[in-house]
């Protein structure tokens, strides 16, 4: 599609499942031309992550899309981060060997410095390790200018699912206290306007209800079901809702509040009020028709 959204995608597949779902829905939209995929990265220094991510692309012939995965720190790597990713990838790739993947900040250094043009929407649906990583990066080989003159120069939009808007302050949501340190950075003294999506937001959407219909090779479907132990294969759907959001727009189903200040804390509250450059999406569809779409989006 001529003028397709440009999306780079960072996603923390590992410990939880809907990720590859909206890995899903990205790689779809690319396929059918709606938006270009220029990179989908890991934030966890666990490798199955990128490497589940590396079996989505090929289960729908998307070799196109460029993976990164978090190679810069150590953060995120612990016991439990492959749970949903390490069954996924050994029945995928069974005798071939695992993809290696290089750096996501060397990757989103090389398409910024590429691209050229303040027209991509970056999309990040879990702890900010990898756009702190970026911005602090320095003049290299690939580029001379930094990573927050890189940033800056290129992200027409930043779809973020983080924090939460429902006015309950006291919220302490997992995407800011996993890393607190990337979240102030990359929140509290902004690069570039963002655009919220709360886990209040998904928290309450319920997907996957149709996974068990598809393919059993489907990774997807396979990652879900390793998360639950094959008992079932529904999960809440808030990365899947910031990937249709950054996507297509709230296409009815979403409204923005523009004009806020958003800060975070520490302890991974969210503090929000009116005079400031950021927003945030509430629900305005029913949470029946946005499960539909979401679980029809996510298929094969």
């Amino acid at each position: 599609m001529k003028n397709a959204k440009k999306i780079i995608y960072d996603h923390d597949l590992g410990s939880d499942c809907d990720d590859a779902g909206a890995i899903a829905i990205l790689v779809k939209a690319h396929k059918a031309g709606r938006c270009r995929a220029l990179a989908i990265t890991s934030c966890i220094a666990d490798p199955y992550g990128a490497i589940c991510t590396g079996a989505i692309c090929e289960y729908f012939g998307a070799d196109d899309i460029e993976i990164g995965r978090n190679l810069s720190n150590s953060k995120l790597s612990e016991e439990g981060y492959d749970v949903c990713t390490k069954g996924t990838a050994e029945m995928w790739y069974k005798d071939r060997a695992y993809p290696e993947y290089e750096s996501s900040v060397t990757l989103l250094r090389r398409i910024l410095a590429e691209n050229g043009k303040k027209d991509i929407t970056f999309v990040t649906t879990g702890p900010l390790i990898t756009v702190h990583e970026l911005l602090k990066s320095g003049p290299d080989e690939i580029s001379p200018k930094t990573g927050k003159e890189l940033f800056e120069e290129n992200i027409a939009e930043f779809v973020c699912g983080a924090g939460n808007f429902s006015g309950d302050t006291e919220n302490r949501e997992w995407n800011i206290r996993a890393d607190p340190e990337s979240a102030l950075y990359v929140i509290n003294d902004p690069v570039v306007p963002m655009t919220f999506v709360g886990n209040n937001v998904g928290g309450c959407i319920m997907t996957g209800n149709r996974l068990p219909e598809c393919d059993e090779n489907y990774p997807v479907r396979e990652s879900y079901y390793q998360l639950w132990n094959h008992e079932n294969c529904i999960r809440n759907s808030w990365d899947l809702v910031t990937v249709y959001y950054a996507i297509y727009g709230g296409a009815g189903l979403w409204d923005v509040a523009e004009g806020y200040d958003v800060q975070i804390n520490e302890l991974g509250q969210t503090r929000f009020s009116k005079g400031g450059i950021h927003s945030y999406i509430y629900q305005a569809a029913s949470s029946e028709l946005i499960t539909a779409l979401l679980d029809e989006f996510m298929i094969p």
